[in-house]
C-alpha cells in the first residue's frame, strides 16, 4: 500500500510544482525519508508524517487502492476537483466537464 501511496504523494507533489526537499521541510523529514516514501523503498510511516501529508496536500480524502494507476489517481482527484469547484463555481465547473467530454467525443469518433 505504502508504495502506491507515495507514487501519489509524488505525482501531487509534482503537479504543484513543490521540490523533495522543500516538501521534506515542510514535513519535518529527511529528504531521503520523503523520497524513500514516494519510491517505495519504506515499510512504514509515522503517524505525524500522514497527518501532515493529509494537511498539505490533501491526499487522503481521496479513494485509492493498491490496484490504483497514477492515472486513476489523477482521474479521482480530477473527479473530487470538479465536485469541490461546482459548489463555488458552478458554470466553470460545467464548462470544464463539458469541454472534457467533447475532445473525448471528437477523438472517439476519428
Amino acid at each position: 500500500m505504502l508504495k502506491n501511496f507515495g507514487q501519489q504523494i509524488r505525482v501531487v507533489r509534482e503537479q504543484r510544482n513543490i521540490s523533495l526537499n522543500k516538501f521534506a521541510k515542510e514535513l519535518e523529514v529527511s529528504p531521503a525519508y520523503l523520497s524513500n516514501l514516494e519510491n517505495g523503498k519504506t515499510d512504514s510511516i509515522k503517524l505525524e508524517v500522514l497527518w501532515k501529508l493529509q494537511s498539505r496536500l490533501q491526499v487522503l480524502g481521496l479513494e485509492c487502492t493498491e490496484a490504483d494507476t497514477e492515472f486513476q489517481y489523477r482521474l479521482n482527484r480530477v473527479t473530487h476537483n470538479l465536485i469541490q469547484l461546482e459548489k463555488h463555481q458552478p458554470a466553470f465547473a460545467n464548462y470544464l466537464l463539458e469541454i472534457t467530454e467533447k475532445g473525448i467525443d471528437v477523438y472517439l469518433k476519428s
